[in-house]
């Protein structure tokens, strides 16, 4: 929990600490995305940025402070509160956290589809059910297109990119429409109504912050990246190259995979305890 009982001086922190963590994983990008450098430090910091009397009650570092567990606030009418923590990446949970600053507030939404109670986490205007108000976490983080849903590929807990799909809109397409660029809006209409004159930071500024904050977590989207098939699937599936990473870094792991390869035919030609 914070150490300040006063909203001003916890707001302001909370976008120090922000700041902070963007400004450092993009200084040594290449450490933080081959795993020689992790990110605890960071994530303990937001962590105790975590306001329980909000959306979250509490929030943990996970996975060497790659991941974050966080327990959302939960009173529902009719349904039993859900009771385990829900997962993000660390520059998604921040990402989150900021959205959340600008007055908005992230609540569990439940579908009853073939008799079983489902669950799906949305960014929401306090109060406010007109339409484009309820934005999907899942497709804010994936950055999900309209038309598009993004079911859970593996544990629905998790709302890691890494864990998160894209399919076609199919039995929910009320939720296929809104994402991340609406929800970027929602957070700067808010925070234009709220604004926190202690803070300093004015309408613009806000939406950069977020802005900056989503664009170095697309850049990690699943990380540390220490094998020859990760790095080969992070680079095809993004279609671009590994971001501000020094050419000297990725020679060195391209150099490694290399290595390993010529270890692994090695291997199978001599059939040494290959079956």
């Amino acid at each position: 929990m914070n150490s300040s009982s006063d909203p001003a001086f916890n707001q302001a922190k909370l976008v120090h600490v922000i700041r902070d963590t963007i400004q450092e994983i993009e200084a040594f990008y290449g450490d933080y995305l081959f795993g020689r450098r992790t990110p605890m430090h960071l994530a303990t910091r937001l962590c105790a940025m975590v306001d329980p009397r909000r959306s979250f009650i509490r929030a943990e570092p996970r996975s060497d402070g790659r991941v974050i567990a966080a327990w959302i606030s939960h009173k529902p009418k009719k349904h039993p509160p859900v009771e385990n923590p829900r997962l993000f990446d660390l520059l998604y949970f921040a990402a989150m956290l900021l959205m959340e600053l600008a007055g908005g507030r992230f609540r569990f939404d439940s579908d009853l589809i073939g008799g079983k109670l489902y669950f799906w986490l949305r960014y929401e205007a306090p109060g406010d059910k007109r339409t484009g108000r309820r934005i999907n976490i899942a497709r804010i983080i994936k950055n999900t297109e309209a038309g598009k849903e993004t079911p859970f590929a593996k544990d629905h807990y998790s709302y890691c990119w890494s864990d998160l799909d894209t399919a076609s809109a199919s039995h929910r397409p009320r939720h296929a429409k809104f994402g991340r660029p609406d929800s970027i809006v929602l957070a700067r209409g808010l925070y234009e109504m709220s604004q926190p004159s202690a803070l300093g930071l004015s309408t613009d500024a806000f939406e950069e912050l977020l802005n900056d904050v989503f664009r170095v977590a697309d850049r990690l989207p699943a990380w540390p990246i220490d094998s020859p098939d990760m790095m080969a699937g992070w680079i095809l599936s993004s279609g671009k190259p590994l971001g501000s990473a020094k050419r000297s870094d990725l020679l060195d792991e391209a150099a490694k995979c290399e290595a390993r390869a010529k270890e692994i035919r090695a291997l199978l030609e001599a059939g040494d305890g290959v079956r």
